[in-house]
């Protein structure tokens, strides 16, 4: 079930793709959810199943190593991933646009690990995992945790729109791939704005109860 790279110190469960072009070297990719390329109608939707023969998450590998985070930036649904690049040596993870797919992770002395699933997470080490007090005053108070922590002391949860690169040796690092924000966006929402927005949502409602009816 499990993919390791014994030098770089990397393992992935489950791997849907292996690249079989030798400058790629062992590159492979995990996926959990449901993904498909931008351009692809809905129906066209990519669920992967656990064979490394896929070709549709094979095509994804091979964008990913093409074009890096562009590749994951175009993506669409509701998805987390992770991608070790041989030929960069590096490991990409990443989380979806809206955050609709969790990604959990956890530091540990000489240890990164991260699951798409809480409770295998904090079973991974074997050690016991404290409450965080001060996620549970916030949980308490109002109905959430802290924005990017869990209950789990440690544990924390990648932010949507967000990738991490490591590559052995160093620390991961952490960045937004995509923002609905445009940079001459105006500091305060106008009430034309305001209309609209609450007509998509009018719109994206009547089109919800029609399909139930």
């Amino acid at each position: 079930d499990w993919w390791i790279n014994h030098d770089a110190g990397v393992a992935l469960f489950r791997p849907q793709a292996r690249s079989d072009r030798k400058q790629d070297g062992g590159s492979v990719l995990s996926i959990r959810g449901l993904i498909r390329p931008r351009g692809l109608k809905p129906s066209a939707a990519i669920a992967p199943a656990s064979s490394l023969s896929d070709d549709p998450a094979s095509s994804i590998l091979s964008d990913i190593l093409e074009r890096d985070a562009l590749a994951i930036r175009d993506l669409r649904g509701q998805w987390v991933l992770a991608c070790w690049d041989d030929t960069r040596h590096r490991l990409l993870i990443a989380r979806d646009h809206l955050g609709q797919r969790a990604l959990f992770m956890r530091t540990e002395p000489d240890l990164f690990i991260f699951c798409s699933e809480l409770l295998p997470l904090l079973r991974a080490t074997g050690k016991s995992v404290d409450l965080d007090e001060e996620v549970a005053f916030w949980y308490l108070s109002f109905g959430m945790p802290t924005p990017g922590r869990t209950l789990a002391r440690g544990v924390r949860r990648l932010p949507a729109a967000h990738l991490i690169s490591w590559t052995p040796g160093n620390a991961p690092l952490e960045q937004r791939y995509w923002t609905p924000l445009k940079l001459d966006s105006p500091a305060t929402d106008s009430p034309e704005l305001l209309d609209a927005i609450q007509g998509a949502l009018d719109r994206s409602i009547s089109r919800s109860e029609e399909r139930r009816v």
